[in-house]
């Protein structure tokens, strides 16, 4: 976010859309999402992540992952039910307007013998729904 601050002034937004995306993890974890927006935004901002599960499972933790941002993990999260509103700022792909958004959670990579998380996270085995509330934002250039 830093070198889109240097060159964009963030207090002027040009425009603004809120979307709603719903996952139901069941046996899937992943999900392709058609969304068109009516401009290129330049970040999106994650204003709240919610994850429902009847499951009675051990408490593990997962991530959330998109290739609508270009850092690709938005969000990591329990296994149990929550709802939480990071407002965590990122920079999106680059020349994204409209097209399917892919998501998809996955494990937390595991710790290794230094208590370090090391490579990528693995497609979980979630079963809850999941709703992630984001806003797009073209600022005034």
């Amino acid at each position: 976010m830093y070198y889109i601050m240097s060159y964009i002034d963030t207090n002027k937004i040009e425009k603004q859309q809120i979307v709603n995306f719903a996952i139901q993890c069941a046996n899937v974890n992943t999900g392709s999402i058609p969304i068109n927006l009516q401009f290129k935004p330049d970040c999106v901002i994650l204003r709240q992540v919610a994850y429902s599960t009847a499951a009675d499972a051990s408490i593990r933790t997962f991530q959330l992952t998109s290739d609508l941002i270009q850092d690709q993990i938005m969000c990591v999260f329990p296994s149990q039910t929550f709802a939480y509103s990071p407002n965590t700022h990122f920079v999106m792909r680059p020349g994204f307007s409209s097209g399917s958004v892919n998501f998809q959670v996955q494990n937390v990579p595991a710790l290794a013998s230094e208590g370090i998380g090391t490579g990528n996270g693995t497609i979980a085995d979630a079963d809850g729904d999941l709703a992630i509330i984001v806003e797009f934002i073209k600022y005034v250039k």
